[in-house]
């Protein structure tokens, strides 16, 4: 079927107006921005939560690995085995 291009949404997007190009242009650029501006905040925000969330799972769960022993002044004859026991 043929389309024919002086339909309604041709002459919407294809102004022969230079300026209401360049006008529409000017939209998309600025779009654009918000766009990128919007993906940034979110980004920082949905960091902020996950952390956030991150710290309170590990107050409620406690492990093995959160804790540590320093044990200084070993004998240099004490294997690792012997460590464990």
């Amino acid at each position: 079927m043929f389309r024919n291009p002086f339909n309604a949404t041709y002459k919407l997007f294809y102004s022969p107006d230079r300026n209401s190009n360049l006008f529409r242009a000017d939209v998309v650029v600025y779009l654009n921005i918000i766009g990128v501006l919007y993906m940034l905040f979110h980004s920082i925000t949905l960091r902020k939560l996950l952390v956030g969330m991150s710290i309170d799972l590990d107050r409620k769960e406690i492990s093995p690995s959160d804790y540590a022993i320093l044990v200084r002044n070993l004998p240099k004859d004490v294997s690792k085995e012997k460590l464990k026991e």
